[in-house]
């Protein structure tokens, strides 16, 4: 299959989808999206594999926090996402709850797809599926507080699947909880920068202490 044939019956197949919920065509990613200006945005889109009659289509769901995003970027570490997971991996854990043994399907659960009547309708069937999953999480992790309770609980050190590594757990978590007004955010500084200084390259190392550096100079935030 051709690259653009599978983002056409894509974008076809979701353009529903988002004229429902008011969402934005991105055609770039394969997807939809929030519209310019929200915060946190989000994305609903797909990684590709192409094979020769043949594309893998790993669904993802992925949300994005400005003021998380500003302060790595001023700190010199680049992050693409804040909160995201693999769908399908997402609705097995609906299942079944979570355990180790899942993590390599963070990106190896695909969805087949050829240019066939039967493989469109079940790419159909498993998105009808999948994006009110998607939206059910977006609404979960609207707030930075709900960031905050979803990486800074123990045991830190342990891959999460809604993160891509313990590293962006480090800097994502740590920022969150700044911001949260966590009550334990002296704890988890130190848990976190015990993790970075035991096992990372240097850059990152050094963007993460800009980071801690940074979050100390900032005020405290107010709450309502």
């Amino acid at each position: 299959m051709k690259i653009a044939d599978v983002k056409q019956i894509v974008l076809t197949e979701l353009t529903p989808f988002a004229e429902e919920h008011g969402l934005k065509i991105k055609k770039s990613k394969f997807g939809v999206g929030s519209k310019r200006g929200q915060n946190p945005k989000f994305d609903i889109f797909f990684l590709h594999n192409t094979w020769v009659v043949e594309v893998e289509l790993l669904p993802w769901v992925n949300i994005y926090f400005k003021d998380i995003h500003n302060i790595c970027e001023a700190c010199g570490f680049d992050l693409n996402y804040t909160v995201g997971i693999n769908l399908l991996l997402l609705e097995e854990i609906h299942k079944q709850g979570w355990n180790r043994n899942m993590t390599y399907k963070l990106f190896e659960a695909h969805i087949p797809l050829r240019d066939w009547e039967e493989w469109i309708d079940n790419f159909r069937e498993t998105m009808n599926r999948l994006c009110p999953l998607a939206l059910e999480y977006i609404k979960r992790y609207s707030t930075i507080e709900a960031v905050d309770k979803l990486y800074n609980q123990p045991p830190f050190d342990e891959y999460d699947p809604n993160c891509g590594c313990v590293l962006d757990r480090c800097f994502i978590g740590l920022i969150a909880a700044k911001l949260a007004n966590n009550p334990e955010y002296k704890h988890i500084k130190m848990v976190y920068s015990s993790i970075m200084r035991s096992g990372t390259y240097m850059e990152d190392r050094i963007a993460f202490f800009r980071v801690v550096k940074y979050l100390d100079n900032m005020p405290v935030q107010k709450t309502d």
